[in-house]
């Protein structure tokens, strides 16, 4: 059941086929004064032609890029084990002293894109949603949302925690929730109706707690909405996932 513990481990830290070109591969990404840099490289280096733009912009993805993998990887190490602390432990260190510092330099590297007199020539089918995502990004920054956002990425790795944790068991054997899924299409309705049960049982158990959780989540959500001036944080969700091609 689950994933094997060691499976992160077993996959290459950069691709041989996508090889880093500005962000070294041995990159210790618990530091801070590691990254840090970085960011300020990217931040005093001159632009003389849309060419060096663009150069620019492939080594800002890839910094991004970068940090998003070391955040996905400790969140999928969790899944792995949901019962290691040291994932966990790590997971959370990323989340209070790697991110929260980001966020002020991911600003200021927006506003030196957007500020840039060689953007009118950069090609514009080919950058316009990443033009586009840079000014409501620059639009939706806010200082007082950093700690808020902190405390949402630690709530919803508790939310995640429980209903990762919860298993059923089923003819004998025990499933996650996610592989229950499976018995939803049998076609004997006795046992749908059966896994279904069971299921929603499982889930009843945690109810309790899964709904404090999000009440405090709804609560910090509906914050950060208001102080980036939105009326509702379904507003302020659309712009931030870049929904700009279909109604909320």
């Amino acid at each position: 059941m689950g994933i094997s513990v060691n499976c992160l481990a077993e996959l290459r830290r950069v691709s041989s086929e996508f090889p880093r070109r500005f962000v070294p591969d041995d990159l210790d990404f618990s530091d801070w004064k590691n990254l840090e840099p970085l960011f300020w490289y990217l931040l005093d280096r001159k632009f003389d032609s849309k060419d060096a733009l663009e150069q620019w912009l492939l080594d800002n993805s890839e910094l991004s890029a970068s940090i998003r993998e070391e955040f996905v990887r400790r969140r999928i190490a969790i899944a792995c084990d949901m019962s290691g602390t040291q994932a966990e432990k790590a997971f959370l260190h990323f989340v209070e002293n790697i991110l929260p510092k980001l966020a002020p330099y991911e600003h200021k590297i927006n506003l030196k894109f957007l500020g840039c007199p060689y953007l009118d020539e950069l090609d514009e089918e080919r950058y316009e949603v990443a033009i586009r995502e840079r000014r409501c990004s620059v639009k939706l920054f806010r200082e007082e949302n950093i700690p808020l956002q902190v405390e949402i990425d630690k709530l919803t790795q508790q939310y995640q925690k429980i209903t990762a944790a919860m298993t059923v068991n089923f003819k004998g054997k025990e499933f996650t929730m996610p592989e229950m899924f499976i018995f939803f299409q049998d076609r004997n309705r006795d046992v749908r109706e059966e896994a279904w049960k069971l299921t929603c049982e499982r889930r009843l158990q945690d109810a309790g707690e899964l709904n404090k959780l999000f009440d405090k989540l709804l609560r910090l959500r509906i914050q950060v909405a208001r102080n980036s001036g939105f009326s509702d944080f379904l507003e302020y969700i659309s712009c931030v996932e870049n929904r700009f091609d279909y109604t909320q």
